[in-house]
């Protein structure tokens, strides 16, 4: 009898292991989607701050409008490049 509830006691321990590492690493998805998510975010402010900038300096400075989005595009382009860089560094360190 002893036996049997020295059994039971651990698979209760075992079951509870498993469902606290299956809460756990739920938590950790969802951590790492609001991240992605925030990253994104910031990526297009950073991208809509770059063409305001771009248009202010094309106004103060008269340079032709195409140059003003060129530069834009790349502010863009680096900022894109920076996201999926941390995105390829929450996804090696999730793993």
């Amino acid at each position: 009898m002893a036996d049997r509830s020295y059994t039971e006691a651990a698979k209760d321990k075992i079951d509870h292991a498993a469902e606290r590492t299956k809460e756990m690493a739920a938590d950790a998805r969802d951590k790492v989607q609001d991240m992605a998510h925030n990253a994104a975010d910031k990526t297009k402010e950073l991208a809509s701050d770059a063409k305001d900038k771009a248009n202010h300096v094309a106004e103060k400075a008269g340079i032709k409008k195409e140059e003003a989005k060129d530069y834009a595009r790349d502010c863009a382009d680096r900022a894109g490049a920076k996201t999926q860089e941390m995105g390829a560094r929450i996804q090696a360190n999730a793993h």
